[in-house]
C-alpha cells in the first residue's frame, strides 16, 4: 500500500538511531508490528482478569513453611537429623512517633 503522511522527522531520526533498520519503511513496519502485538498482548492479559488464582486469595494453598522446616522435612527421612536451636535476643518493640 502507497500512502504519503506527514511524520515527525526528530521521532523518524531517533528510531533510526536506536534500531538497526537503514529506511524510514522498515523502522514505520516494525513499529506497527510492535503496536499490534504489545497491545493483542495486553487484550489477552485482560481477557486473562480474574482467571487467575493467586496463592493471596486464600484458597488451595499449602501453610508456608520457614527455612528450618523446609529442611528439617527435606532431611526426614534420613533419620536422626535435627537442628540446632539458636538462641536469639528477644525482638523490640518498634518505636511510636
Amino acid at each position: 500500500m502507497n500512502t504519503n503522511i506527514e511524520l515527525n522527522e526528530q521521532l523518524v531520526k531517533e528510531a533510526l538511531e536506536l534500531t538497526q533498520f537503514k529506511t524510514e519503511k522498515e523502522v514505520i513496519e516494525f513499529a506497527l508490528k510492535e503496536l499490534i502485538r504489545t497491545r493483542k498482548k495486553r487484550k489477552n492479559l485482560l481477557d486473562l482478569s480474574g482467571q487467575i488464582e493467586f496463592a493471596t486469595d486464600g484458597k488451595n494453598t499449602e501453610p508456608s513453611l520457614n527455612l528450618a522446616s523446609a529442611i528439617e522435612q527435606r532431611f526426614a527421612p534420613f533419620g536422626g537429623f535435627e537442628l540446632p536451636t539458636i538462641p536469639r535476643e528477644p525482638l523490640r518493640e518498634p518505636p511510636n512517633f
